[in-house]
Order: structure tokens, then C-alpha cells, then sequence
């Protein structure tokens, strides 16, 4: 008698291997499905035994939260956006007090890209090459960010890429605002 076969049947019964974890649509939703060779005593093939489980309910939560994914990447691009193109400087350090943000006005300012200040360990001895000023700036500031405080309209005078000195107003949040970070500052040059 006439046999319904899928394809997938045929390829078990014409290769005589397994087809494991296949999705399969059907009018109700999803199924995971595994189909193995059906033998005879003789070992000739005769048919498909196939397992199948109703896989729905996953495969929609999974659309949903490549969906939201994409709904988040997406803000985070608008972020991103929005912070690469502010017209005010703003660097994020991380707990070594390593800069992770180095935005466009910031190199703007400085001369000093965000390749060059970005996780580079000797980032505050180019901005700020006079050890004692340096020193005493990073312990003003290390104890700001120990004791959770906020700054606000702090003057640092720094060392442009050129060779120039710029007065930055500086404000900013310590890490008790900001979780696995340590400081978050946008700054202004007031030098004029």
C-alpha cells in the first residue's frame, strides 16, 4: 500500500542515518523532531520512526527575546550614538581606573583619540604629564570615588596631544551610582 514520506523521511531511508533535531512547522505551532531508520530482522530498511515533542512555546519565547534583542541593540546604538556625537566631553574609568569611554568632544579637545586613551594604561600620564599635579589629582579623585561622592565643577588643567594646556570643568558620579563602574564625567573647556 501507498506510504506519505516527507523528504526528510527519504533522506533516512536512502542514507539509513538518523536526522536528529529537526523544527518542523505545522498548523499549530512547532515540534522537535528526530527520525531514525525503522529496520526489518534483516536489517532492511522499511520505514521512519520518528519522535516528535511540541517545541512552541520555546520557539516563540525565543523570536520574543530576539525581538527584544534587537529592540535593545538598537537603543544602545541610539546611546552610543548619542554620546559619541555629544557636544560635551564625557569619560568613563573603569574600578583601575582605566578609561572604557573617550567620546568625540573629548578627542575634540585633546587631540587624543579614543584608540590612544581607551585602555591605555599610561592614558593620565599623557593628559596629565606633571607627576606631582597628576598625583595629586588621581588621589583627590580615588578618594572621591572610595567615599561614593559626586563632583561637581572641578578645574584640572590638562595637556592637549599638542603641547597646549586646557582647563577643564569637570563634573561627575562615583560608582555608587553607577554599578561596575568607578567614575562617569562630562566636562567642559573653559580655558578662555
Amino acid at each position: 500500500h501507498a506510504k506519505e514520506y516527507h523528504t526528510s523521511d527519504l533522506e533516512v531511508i536512502s542514507s539509513g542515518r538518523p536526522k536528529l533535531e529537526l523544527i518542523e512547522k505545522h498548523h499549530s505551532g512547532f515540534s522537535q523532531v528526530d527520525k531514525i531508520p525503522y529496520r526489518d530482522a534483516d536489517g532492511n530498511i522499511q520505514g521512519v520512526i520518528v519522535f516528535s515533542v511540541n517545541i512552541t512555546k520555546r520557539v516563540k519565547t525565543e523570536q520574543a527575546l530576539r525581538q527584544q534583542q534587537q529592540v535593545l541593540q538598537a537603543s544602545e546604538n541610539t546611546l552610543r550614538l548619542a554620546i559619541e556625537t555629544l557636544p560635551t566631553m564625557l569619560y568613563v574609568i573603569d574600578d583601575q581606573f582605566n578609561f572604557i569611554l573617550w567620546n568625540h568632544e573629548c578627542e575634540q579637545v585633546t587631540g587624543y583619540s579614543a584608540a590612544e586613551i581607551v585602555n591605555n594604561p599610561h592614558a593620565w600620564q599623557l593628559l596629565y604629564p606633571n607627576t606631582t599635579y597628576r598625583e595629586e589629582m588621581l588621589n583627590t579623585t580615588k578618594e572621591m570615588v572610595e567615599n561614593y561622592a559626586g563632583f561637581r565643577d572641578w578645574e584640572w588643567n590638562l595637556t592637549c596631544k599638542d603641547g597646549s594646556f586646557k582647563t577643564i570643568l569637570w563634573s561627575g558620579s562615583s560608582k555608587a551610582e553607577l554599578t561596575g563602574l568607578s567614575l562617569c564625567a562630562v566636562g567642559q573647556d573653559i580655558t578662555e
